[in-house]
């Protein structure tokens, strides 16, 4: 079973950051560890998943939105809220 945990870039420990190439290299072709370093900082953490051994087995890294995306992710979704009259349905012959 795997387990997930949050980790800010910052504490993210050479031991972490070389087992999260070792995964890149192994799943994709030309992996560079140019191209991982500078892709990596330019994210603002990582969850890693973690086997029962606690040996690192996955990883996401992730951005936080701007602290202004609340807004404009607010009124899309109100944007897009039905606004029309739905007929109720009822068996046929009733």
């Amino acid at each position: 079973m795997l387990s997930s945990r949050y980790q800010p870039k910052d504490s993210i420990t050479l031991s972490m950051r070389q087992r999260m190439y070792q995964l890149m290299q192994s799943h994709y072709d030309h992996m560079t560890s140019e191209c991982f370093e500078r892709d990596l900082s330019t994210k603002d953490g990582v969850i890693f998943l973690y086997d029962d051994q606690d040996c690192i087995q996955g990883f996401s890294t992730m951005v936080q939105p701007a602290a202004s995306a609340g807004i404009t992710l607010t009124a899309t979704w109100l944007i897009g809220q039905f606004h029309g009259v739905i007929m109720p349905q009822t068996p046929i012959g009733s």
